[in-house]
């Protein structure tokens, strides 16, 4: 390949950029006072110029991490962007303007049958004007980057090494659904060294199931150096059953992932991440002025891959699970999306890591992040890493949680990481909190939990520094004077703490007036005597801050919600807290596996309900009822669901105090489609409204139908010697609706004027002489012996009957 390549150029100026960046970085995010400024106690290392109000400052450590900005450039929009393509073009890229123009990937001219053509996955390409998918089957028709080729002995994987220019365009309604599949899958399969900017995806939707391989929106499996910029995915949705990422399923190289935006969908997987599913091996991420809005969550995907995908593992909204990568880098991003795991970790930027190195700086997380381990009670929650298993150091900077945070059946939850803990042949581990705080609601369940205000449980070899940060989150009153959390550990700033710890400079804000709502200490518990200093220690007041520190309100925090100025960076100020209160129990369905196994065709459904996911920090959870509807349309209100719903059961805390609270479901209102709702009311008789689920119920009507008899029975002769018996010979009956092994077949011997037709199985009747008492299994033969004397004058009549589980006779 000629050196003076424009593609090699690209690449070399590239990496010169982020050499040179790193070599000369100064402190960029240190803006929160600067190194040296007077009356930063301990904060810079220097007591200030002219060391001013500086007492302990010559003791001081500066926490703060450089980070490196990466520069990026947008395509232009408008009348300017036809110029852009035409220039792309002028430089050698291939212009695609339909989806057929993508068969250059698998179309190999003059060569019918091989698959995939190796030279386009070396070339630059761009687009030329949106492209819609709609009506493309991409296993019929190849008109896709595909993931293998065959060169006429055997399939091998293939990886894009080009650059690929959107434009500003959008590629749209891009579906590809797999099972039992061994290759990785994403709108690019493969990468390693690419460039992928300024492109769009609309209605993009990926599945895989019975799956060994990694799936991303964009990128399925990165092998090698990429770079993705300027990219926004919107309404998509994306399974797999193990690995998926709302960008990239897996990488296992270096990735630089820039100002890109995941703005509505659902993705699911094992691990699964907003922007990344898994990140592997020694390598470094850097993710920079990124958003997510979409949900991570196994829930929405059970109904079409209930037998594939049970649950979610590890969720983050940017990352979902890192082994030893050697350093995670995000910086001025955010994520606003649900994280949710039902049975292990979720975080609102890392699910669960392993990573060397962890630097999260001016970042902040707004959106829902739950954990919910229903078996051993071992979930992990936090509102930036759900849990750390760290190889080295992590820090969290000029960042801050205003999400809320729940667990439920126990485990650890914390306003900024859930749970901290060191592997055994590690000596330590360093978590650093610096000028970061956390203002979201955190909730438990009635179970045994920790809970704390930045971190939940710090384990044993951990050292957990914190410096100029503080805690203004309220807790659930699940966490905080429950009679039934005798076991929960609880603190303003940490929850339970095996190692060592620093505090310096750290606040917590607690009400005089109702305490029981917030904390009145920074530890919660020490499982060890290992030291932990706390130095400067200091109390928000009810309605007012009391401080002793040099924190710049007026410039840098300055966000005001519920009559309190809580802080939040200066570069986002249109940011909210969000307004949900959680009081819902949680469900286990014991019918799903039949359900879905059945097509639906169930005729009830058994709930069992267990704890609470939180309650709002005013009420107690003995003060609120819970109600059970159905209903056959959707409802906005507790109002539209009396008027249009069946009130299914009411119970308290009280029906959950000695174990599961169980609801037995059969509707009533008919057949179609019911939505499950759980209304809770609290002590003011406020209502709330959550939507559980739908299920499809066929109403099952009285079985009226007899039986048809199988044949007219042939009987053997009369024996007239005492004993007597007379053989029935019979055939297998039918029935519309009870299955043929579920039917009963009776013989009776009675005499004349015995009314056959209104006969109901009463044995008692006089005109029969003799009965079958016990149903005959099987048909076929049997013998019947009369036990009483014949007269030959009378006629005596035989008869069969069949009887079904509706109790019809015929």
């Amino acid at each position: 390949m000629n050196f003076f390549d424009k593609k090699v150029l690209e690449k070399l100026w590239w990496y010169g950029l982020n050499i040179i960046t790193t070599l000369f970085i100064i402190s960029f995010i240190n803006f929160n006072a600067p190194q040296g400024e007077p009356g930063v106690p301990g904060s810079n290392g220097t007591n200030g110029v002219d060391g001013q109000d500086g007492q302990n400052g010559a003791d001081g450590t500066n926490l703060l991490q450089p980070v490196t900005i990466m520069d990026y450039e947008e395509a232009p929009a408008g009348t300017a962007r036809e110029a852009y393509v035409q220039q792309r073009i002028e430089e050698g890229y291939i212009p695609l303007s339909s989806p057929e123009d993508f068969a250059i990937f698998t179309e190999v001219e003059g060569e019918p049958d091989l698959f995939g053509n190796p030279e386009a996955f070396f070339q630059n390409y761009v687009l030329t004007n949106d492209i819609d998918y709609s009506g493309i089957d991409i296993n019929q028709d190849p008109y896709y980057i595909s993931p293998r080729i065959y060169n006429g002995n055997y399939n091998y994987p293939v990886y894009f090494e080009g650059i690929f220019d959107g434009a500003g365009y959008t590629i749209k309604n891009f579906s590809h659904h797999v099972g039992e599949y061994d290759y990785n899958v994403g709108f690019f399969p493969q990468t390693a060294d690419a460039i992928i900017r300024n492109l769009s995806f609309e209605n993009l939707d990926l599945s895989a199931v019975l799956f060994e391989g990694y799936l991303g929106g964009v990128v399925g499996y990165n092998n090698g150096p990429t770079v993705l910029e300027n990219i926004t995915l919107s309404n998509i949705e994306l399974v797999s059953d193990t690995t998926t990422g709302g960008l990239v399923g897996a990488s296992n190289d270096e990735l630089f992932i820039l100002n890109s935006t995941v703005l509505l969908g659902q993705i699911t997987g094992e691990s699964a991440g907003g922007f990344v599913g898994s990140l592997l091996n020694d390598y470094t991420t850097y993710i920079q002025d990124s958003v997510n809005k979409a949900t991570i969550s196994s829930d929405f995907a059970l109904e079409d891959y209930s037998n594939y995908i049970s649950h979610v593992d590890s969720a983050g909204g940017f990352i979902g699970y890192s082994e030893r990568s050697s350093l995670i880098h995000i910086y001025n991003s955010s994520n606003q999306g649900m994280i949710q795991t039902n049975q292990g970790t979720s975080g609102g930027f890392i699910g669960y890591t392993e990573s060397t190195r962890i630097i999260i700086a001016n970042s902040f997380n707004t959106g829902y992040i739950t954990s919910v381990r229903i078996d051993d009670g071992s979930g992990r929650a936090g509102g930036f890493i759900g849990q750390m298993n760290v190889w080295g150091e992590a820090y969290i900077q000029n960042s801050f949680n205003a999400g809320e945070v729940h667990g439920e059946m126990g485990g650890s939850i914390g306003g900024l990481v859930g749970e901290f803990n060191v592997p055994e042949s590690v000596p330590l581990g360093t978590l650093n909190i610096v000028n970061s705080y956390n203002a979201g609601y955190l909730a438990s369940s009635i179970y045994e939990s920790n809970g704390g205000g930045l971190v939940g449980y710090a384990d044993y070899l951990t050292l957990t520094n914190i410096v100029n940060s503080f805690n203004v989150g309220t807790f659930s009153q699940s966490i905080v004077s429950n009679p039934n959390n005798i076991y929960n550990t609880t603190g303003a700033i940490i929850g339970a703490l095996w190692g060592m710890a620093s505090l310096d400079n750290v606040t917590y804000f607690y009400g005089q007036e109702n305490s029981d709502n917030y904390l009145s200490r920074a530890v919660g518990r020490r499982l060890d005597d290992r030291n932990a200093q706390l130095t400067d220690l200091g109390a928000f007041q009810e309605g007012e801050f009391i401080y002793d520190n040099q924190w710049n309100f007026e410039d840098i925090w300055t966000f005001e919600n519920n009559g309190y100025s809580f802080p939040v960076l200066q570069h986002d100020t249109n940011v909210r807290v969000n307004e949900f209160h959680s009081y819902l129990p949680l469900i286990v369905d014991f019918n799903w596996d039949s359900y879905d196994s059945n097509n639906g065709n169930v005729t009830s459904r058994t709930y069992e309900f267990y704890g609470f996911w939180g309650g709002d920090a005013e009420t107690f959870f003995e003060d609120l009822s819970f109600s059970l509807y159905g209903s056959l349309v959707e409802v906005d209100t507790p109002e539209e669901l009396k008027d249009n719903g069946e009130l299914v059961d009411v119970f308290t805390l009280d029906n959950l105090n000695y174990g599961p609270h169980e609801i037995e479901y059969t509707p009533t209102l008919g057949s179609g489609d019911y939505y499950m709702y759980i209304v809770v009311t609290d002590s003011d008789q406020n209502e709330f409204l959550f939507y559980l689920h739908n299920w499809e119920f066929e109403e099952t009507l009285p079985d009226t139908t007899a039986p048809v008899p199988g044949g007219s029975g042939i009987m053997g002769a009369l024996v007239y010697d005492f004993p007597r018996e007379v053989a029935v010979y019979f055939e297998e009956a039918s029935d519309d609706v009870t299955a043929s092994e579920d039917l009963n077949y009776f013989v009776i011997v009675a005499v004349d004027g015995f009314d056959y037709d209104s006969w109901d199985l009463d044995w008692n009747n006089p005109n029969v002489l003799y009965a079958s008492l016990t149903p005959i299994a099987e048909p076929g033969i049997i013998r019947i012996r009369l036990d009483f004397d014949v007269d030959d004058t009378i006629t005596y009549l035989v008869a069969l009957y069949v009887q079904d589980s509706a109790g019809n006779l015929a």
